[in-house]
């Protein structure tokens, strides 16, 4: 059977010359807002997705980022969708691409245009700085063991698997 398939299928690597290749590049400080307007214009929801290039992907650090992530996610979402009621959709993570760490911010609302999104969320962001520099050594150690936890508790479900499997894929 495997011999029918290959015979009516053939294929050969690419040569190295055909290889495609994928290229980040290192964003400026301050970045760049682009605004996408729905195609529907009675539709009431806006949304914002903010990219923090960390950079290279080096050694330990992506465990300090994942660290800073949680930290921040769950902050952020207290402040935007509990506090401010912003929307429904308030998150943080962390993210990987071709070799550069990220974080990316995700605020999804029926109550505010992105722009206002973006101001809330820089807010956000200069104060969370001051919150980090007094977070405690056992509040850290709570992130710490939890994260932990995470990284021994890998694919307990099937759709965790599927993608962490995607990813390797994709």
């Amino acid at each position: 059977r495997e011999h029918h398939v290959r015979a009516a299928l053939p294929a050969a690597p690419l040569a190295a010359e055909r290889l495609p290749i994928r290229r980040l590049r290192r964003l400026p400080p301050g970045g760049a807002t682009r605004q996408f307007l729905a195609g529907n214009p009675e539709e009431p929801n806006g949304a914002l997705e903010m990219y923090l290039q960390v950079g290279p992907d080096e050694g330990d650090d992506w465990l300090h980022l994942l660290l800073l992530s949680q930290m921040i996610d769950k902050a952020v979402y207290a402040e935007l969708r509990t506090k401010q009621q912003l929307g429904y959709i308030v998150q943080c993570g962390s993210t990987e691409a071709d070799g550069v760490r990220g974080l990316v911010f995700i605020v999804q609302s029926s109550v505010q245009p992105p722009p206002e999104l973006e101001a809330r969320l820089e807010a956000f962001l200069r104060l969370f700085r001051g919150t980090l520099l007094l977070t405690s050594d056992e509040e850290l150690d709570t992130y710490r063991e939890s994260l932990a936890a995470q990284m021994q508790d890998v694919d307990q479900r099937a759709d965790g698997q599927a993608s962490r499997l995607w990813a390797e894929v994709a």
